[in-house]
């Protein structure tokens, strides 16, 4: 039972329940396809709550990109083992907090109805895009529209020598004067 597998999560996101993946004080893995697949084919079976998801290991890319996704996405403390992709995507909210491995997340064009928060996690990633020809970044949201906030207290982000939010920062951390959060519609 390393795995969570598809009727679980659904049972749960049927319910508007969390899913603790911890078991015996380890994480379970689930397939990023298996969240692609809930947030493309299922949607129509999740609660209004959301896909909730605590303390697990997404496997995989997980690849929203150009999805109208009509509920919240929350993720806590989930590690992931590739960047989040959420460009041109039209969300309800994205929640991914106190995630001790983000890798990235490319969300250039992400439109969102609420809050787009990234509190506690550590993003550590260096990835080109097209809103740069020049810097690679671990976290891209040009052009991104946030309809509530942009939280990121005391998130990480490191760019790997590419750019971090708002230009030097010694420590990388997240601070709502830095122009890149600022810039936020």
């Amino acid at each position: 039972m390393n795995e969570i597998d598809e009727a679980e999560l659904l049972s749960a996101a049927r319910s508007g329940t969390v899913v603790d993946a911890a078991v015996d004080g380890r994480k379970r893995t689930v397939q990023a396809a298996l969240l692609r697949r809930c947030c493309r084919e299922l949607k129509d079976q999740i609660d209004p709550h959301g896909l909730r998801l605590n303390n697990a290991i997404v496997v995989g890319c997980l690849d929203l990109a150009g999805l109208a996704v009509p509920f919240p996405l929350r993720f806590e403390g989930c590690e992931f083992d590739s960047a989040v992709v959420v460009e041109g995507a039209d969300l309800f909210e994205l929640s991914m907090t106190s995630c001790p491995r983000l890798p990235g997340l490319l969300g250039n064009g992400l439109r969102l109805r609420r809050d787009l928060n990234l509190s506690r996690s550590h993003i550590a990633g260096a990835h080109w895009t097209s809103g740069s020809t020049s810097k690679r970044s671990a976290v891209w949201l040009c052009e991104a529209e946030i309809g509530g906030r942009l939280l990121c207290v005391n998130a990480t982000i490191d760019g790997q020598g590419g750019r971090d939010p708002g230009g030097p920062n010694p420590r990388g951390r997240c601070r709502p004067s830095d122009p890149a959060i600022q810039g936020a519609r």
